[in-house]
Parts: structure tokens; C-alpha cells; sequence
């Protein structure tokens, strides 16, 4: 950055929405797009750029965990910041979750579960990552203490939201869709990745391929099939393991190929203590390098199992973001996996009596199914990469008065 410039790599969608920022009238800006469509990275440009363009502006960005949000924003905000020359560790508060820039601009970021920050201090922008994951309540609460603009970013993943009903039809929204081919970054390998998904799950392609509005079904996984074995070539091995007693504990081991992920169910017993589970982990796990991944609700049943020399660590639970992760990819389950084949015949979405599919699983019988997306969802959030951006514009960021 120069005195006076700054230099972004950027897609047309951060041109879309500082477009739509910069349009008198324009309270909210909704970015529904496709997987790498560039919209997180370029809201997080536009952050950075908004914070330049005036000082002591407040820019908050939220999401539902914490640990998705780490992952990914913050992942994307650190990123910007070093190619832009702006990165200064000094100047990141990980306590308060706050970085600080040279003018007194802020960024924030939070969870929705932090309620002091939801109804907290007033901010003058907001950036609300996957905003499908927010309740209704948790929207209103953040847009009453937003005084200038609000982004919203989301796959649309879901044929009815309040995001449909409450948002998009208002006269002071701009919607801007996207799909991966709004991103001419992107090499050919992840080009084929996405379009690998058209064959891994037709609503899945629609949404996370086209960046349309998914259609509702009661059926949660419709895309995996039974394989008798896990190939050799796959890699990647891992483990997720949900914690029971009256109802089973579950172990499933999760690897992949380039083009397919498989499950295999190794666990699935009740009545287990601690001593139990740890005897059965060292006859079913042959390297305790392989990360399991575990309910995080029992950190006393980790801690013994981490004493016991295995490699474990807690799970992203995120229900809804870790079932859009599963269908991702084309699913293979091994035939002797007989309880969660039972299970995933029977995961279905919640229905009301007037026939409205509810973005919610009906939570019966869903023990080997939780463990198999602790491992697959964890795992893409601790293995996030980015694409870099190459191409950049030069934007003033002296504000006129």
C-alpha cells in the first residue's frame, strides 16, 4: 500500500458490493452465491477497504461458532491484511477478538453464542458469514445496533429462510448472486472439483455449483452409496467418535480420494465407561497419530484418551454447516457398517404439519452419523486453504467530502 492507494486483488463481486456500499439508500447487501464464488474473501477486502476510507469505523463479522469462524474469516482477514501490507501482530487483540487499525478503525469478530456481543456496543458495519446459520432473533438483534450497512454471505442451501421472507424483499436490499465462475482465479483442479459435485448431489450442484435456491426434501443424504471396502489409495485418515451411554458410543473412521470420501463404522456400542472405550480405541486405531475428533461436551472423557497416547481433539458440532460439508463429495459406506447404513436411511429433516421442511435433522438415531461428520466437517476446517487472488485494481481511499 502507498500513500493514498491501496492495491486489491479482487473478483467482480467485491466491485458488486462496494457498488452496492457506495449506493445512497442501500441499508443491506445479500451475497448468495456457489462454493468459491470469492464472496467471503472480497467482503473481507471490503471490510479492510471501509475501515481505510474513514476512521474509528466499528466493522463487526459474525457467524455461528466461534471455531468455523477462526477457520475461515478470520483465516481470510489475516490473509488480506499480510498481501496488502497492512498485517501487524501488535495489533490483533486475540482476547477481545479485535484488530486495530493505524486510524482507529476496528474489526471485530464474534459468535452468535456470545449474547454480550449480539446486544452489545453499536457498530457501523456488519458482516454475517453464512448468515443461514443465524436465527430470526439473532438478525434482529444485530441489525438494530448496525447504523450503517449490513453484508450477508451464504450458500443457499435451504428452499425456505427467513432470509427469503424477511430480507431479500425489502426496497433498501441489493442481492447479488455468484457462482466459481465469477472467480477466474481458481486453477482447473478446483474448477473440477466443483463441478465433481453435479454427481456427488443434484440440489447439492444446484446450490453449491449454480448458487441457486436449494429444494426441499425430507431425505438428508441422498448421495452416498455401499462400497465393500475402503480402497487403498484412499488417504487422510481420521477418526470422529460421539460419546454415549444409554445411546452408543460411535466411533467412524473418515478418509478420502480426490474423488470420494468414505466412512466405515468401527464403534457403536452402549453402556461403555471410559477404561471400556480407551481398551476398544487401542484394538480399532493401529496409529495413535490419527486424529480423532470427539464430542466436545465430555472434555473429561478426551483429556483420559489424550492421557492414553492418542492424538484427539475437540469437534466442530455445527450441525447444518457440517451436513452441507458430508454431501460435498460423493459418499461411500462399507457394507459392514450395518448401524449407521440404518441410520443415514433414516436421518431426515424436520417437517411441520403445514408441509414446511424445517433446515433442522430430526435428532432420533443419529449416534454414527454425528461422529462420521465430526470427522469429515473438523477436518476441512482445520485443512482450510485459500486460492490467491493475482489480479489487482487501484482504489483511493481518501473519502470526499
Amino acid at each position: 500500500m502507498s500513500s493514498g492507494t491501496l492495491d486489491i486483488r479482487h473478483t467482480s463481486v467485491f466491485t458488486r458490493n462496494l457498488d452496492a456500499a457506495q449506493t445512497p439508500g442501500v441499508r443491506i447487501v445479500v451475497n448468495q452465491g456457489g462454493t468459491r464464488s470469492s464472496k467471503t474473501v472480497s467482503l473481507v477486502q471490503l471490510a479492510i477497504y471501509l475501515c481505510l476510507m474513514e476512521a474509528g469505523v466499528l466493522f463487526s463479522v459474525v457467524r455461528e461458532t466461534l471455531p468455523a469462524l477462526k477457520a475461515t474469516v478470520l483465516r481470510d482477514l489475516e490473509e488480506q491484511l499480510e498481501r496488502l501490507g497492512l498485517w501487524k501482530q501488535v495489533h490483533h487483540n486475540k482476547t477481545d477478538h479485535l484488530y486495530t487499525f493505524s486510524n482507529g478503525s476496528q474489526i471485530e469478530y464474534f459468535s452468535i453464542d456470545d449474547a454480550q456481543k449480539v446486544r452489545g456496543r453499536k457498530r457501523h458495519y456488519l458482516l454475517a458469514n453464512e448468515a443461514n446459520e443465524l436465527r430470526l432473533e439473532d438478525w434482529r438483534q444485530l441489525i438494530f445496533r448496525t447504523e450503517r450497512t449490513l453484508f450477508l454471505d451464504f450458500n443457499p442451501s435451504e428452499e425456505f429462510h427467513w432470509i427469503y421472507e424477511e430480507v431479500i424483499p425489502r426496497a433498501d436490499c441489493v442481492f447479488i448472486q455468484s457462482t466459481y465462475r465469477d472467480n477466474p482465479f481458481l486453477p482447473a483442479s478446483i474448477e473440477e472439483e466443483i463441478r465433481l459435485l453435479e454427481a456427488a448431489d443434484p440440489n447439492y450442484w444446484r446450490i453449491y455449483g449454480l448458487g441457486e435456491r436449494g429444494v426441499a426434501g425430507t431425505t438428508i443424504f441422498t448421495h452416498w452409496q455401499q462400497c465393500a471396502l475402503v480402497p487403498s489409495q484412499a488417504q487422510h485418515r481420521r477418526y470422529g467418535l460421539d460419546f454415549g451411554y444409554n445411546h452408543p458410543t460411535s466411533l467412524v473412521e473418515v478418509s478420502e480420494t480426490p474423488e470420494a470420501r468414505y466412512w466405515q463404522q468401527k464403534l457403536y456400542q452402549s453402556k461403555l465407561t471410559t477404561p471400556d472405550l480407551i481398551e476398544h480405541l487401542k484394538l480399532l486405531i493401529p496409529n495413535k497419530r490419527d486424529t480423532i475428533y470427539a464430542d466436545h461436551a465430555r472434555p473429561e472423557i478426551i483429556e483420559d484418551i489424550r492421557r492414553a497416547g492418542f492424538t484427539i481433539t475437540e469437534a466442530d458440532k455445527a450441525v447444518k454447516a457440517g451436513i452441507d460439508d458430508v454431501k460435498s463429495k460423493p459418499l461411500f459406506v462399507t457394507a459392514d457398517s450395518v448401524d449407521l447404513i440404518k441410520e443415514l436411511r433414516a436421518y431426515k429433516w424436520k417437517t411441520l404439519r403445514s408441509g414446511v421442511i424445517l433446515d433442522e435433522p430430526v435428532k432420533v438415531n443419529d449416534d454414527a452419523i454425528d461422529a462420521g461428520r465430526y470427522g469429515t466437517y473438523s477436518y476441512t476446517l482445520q485443512h482450510k486453504t485459500n486460492t490467491p487472488i493475482t489480479v489487482s485494481q487501484t482504489f483511493g481511499t481518501t473519502r470526499r467530502r
